[in-house]
């Protein structure tokens, strides 16, 4: 919008309508971001990009929350956000910086106890902790949290809507994950004795643990330039995927689906960053390859073959001079070899082909099968699993098909 941002919206909104909840959409949800909108008065906020449903879930839960959110927000409590943003600038150390990351939201949750974890693949260690509950309760929330990627409870309500909603409870305690870039590097860990958590308490926490896993990992000018780097990659990427209706998010899938291979097989967290950044970039040696081939419907001749055949190598060149994107251009460059050493364009073979290479492979190819194209239906996951299934041992790398046969169906982006 010219002129104006989305909080001088929101400012701009509230001026007229006090009471209408405000769903914020951003492509980042920065601590700094996340502190004005509240203090402005946005009830929500949604990552781009988003679908439809997660749309109208936020619409819905904004509305059915209007009152007492309004009551919660309106009044002086956003005073220690405020506090925190000018604390955070000048609290260099990390262990200084998670400490009143925790100080604040529990006094913003109401909590009564609280914990942040830090997780380097399946270890954990305690970062700091809030009059912590007895017992291994936190630690447990916190690596059901790791693995699932979501937020839990304890005890887990039969409807997890009743929590945030503020129901009645006897106590909960809950655990967030912090997500950076598609990988979960914190789990924050809260407790509410007798009513349980406040209305709004619990969708706050997720917003706060949104901003801990950059707050803990780069400082604030370091965060801008890697969040700028990555998402103009990631646009390429996109760009490219809107050439063709049929590849439309193509590659954001493929990016999804080998982030949950790579968690299975115990991947760290550098090794998953890359590889979302390796399956959202697979195919980005297609940017010079004409239209009229991309979206051909029918057979390629051997010219037109041999052009889509070089866009591993391509993409390598586009990738490799890129310092942060070594390893990325690496598995870029081997995506399309097989395990048997008939793939191209290098034809290697097994244990030479770059783990990250193999895995964007494998996912790929689910995704591949599992969308339409101009030639052939979508086949189901079931289907598209038994074909990946055949060919282990020899287009597949067998870890790599093993790993995606555990990886829970709900976390598949098919």
């Amino acid at each position: 919008m010219p002129e104006l941002d989305g909080i001088g919206l929101v400012r701009h909104v509230r001026t007229w309508s006090p009471d209408l909840p405000i769903v914020l959409m951003t492509a980042y949800a920065s601590l700094d971001l996340t502190i004005d909108a509240l203090n402005e008065g946005a009830t929500s906020f949604l990552r781009k990009p988003f679908d439809l449903h997660a749309l109208v879930e936020a619409v819905n839960r904004a509305l059915a929350r209007r009152k007492s959110l309004q009551e919660k927000f309106a009044s002086p409590a956003p005073a220690p956000l405020a506090y925190l943003s000018d604390s955070l600038k000048q609290a260099t150390p990390p262990a200084e910086r998670s400490h009143l990351l925790l100080q604040a939201t529990v006094e913003l949750t109401h909590s009564t106890a609280a914990a942040l974890f830090a997780f380097q693949g399946d270890d954990s260690a305690l970062v700091d902790s809030f009059n912590p509950i007895p017992g291994r309760t936190f630690h447990r929330l916190a690596r059901q949290a790791y693995r699932e990627a979501r937020t839990v409870f304890h005890p887990e309500p039969s409807d997890p809507a009743e929590a945030r909603r503020g129901e009645p409870t006897d106590g909960v305690s809950l655990a967030v994950p912090c997500n950076l870039y598609g990988c979960v590097t914190h789990v924050l860990c809260l407790h509410a004795e007798g009513p349980g958590f406040q209305a709004g308490a619990v969708e706050l926490a997720e917003i706060m643990a949104s901003s801990v896993a950059a707050v803990l990992n780069h400082s604030e000018a370091a965060l801008d330039r890697e969040i700028l780097f990555l998402e103009t990659v990631k646009a390429l990427a996109a760009a490219l995927d809107q050439r063709d209706a049929y590849t439309c998010r193509h590659s954001r899938r493929v990016a999804q689906i080998a982030v949950a291979i790579g968690r299975e097989m115990g991947l760290s967290c550098r090794e998953l960053q890359e590889l979302e950044l390796a399956g959202t970039l697979h195919d980005i040696g297609k940017i010079g390859i004409p239209d009229a081939v991309l979206q051909k419907s029918g057979r390629l001749n051997p010219t037109e073959y041999q052009m889509i055949q070089e866009h591993p190598v391509k993409g390598y060149r586009i990738l490799k001079s890129i310092q942060r994107l070594a390893r990325v251009s690496e598995a870029v460059y081997s995506h399309h070899e097989r395990y048997d050493g008939t793939g191209y364009p290098r034809g290697l073979r097994g244990e030479d082909i770059p783990v990250a290479g193999a895995i964007v492979a494998v996912a790929d190819t689910l995704d591949t099968l599992m969308s339409n194209r101009r030639y052939r239906k979508k086949k189901s996951f079931e289907a598209a699993l038994r074909i990946i299934e055949a060919n282990s041992g020899s287009q597949f790398h067998p870890r790599v098909v093993a790993a995606l046969k555990r990886v829970d169906r709900a976390r598949l982006p098919v």
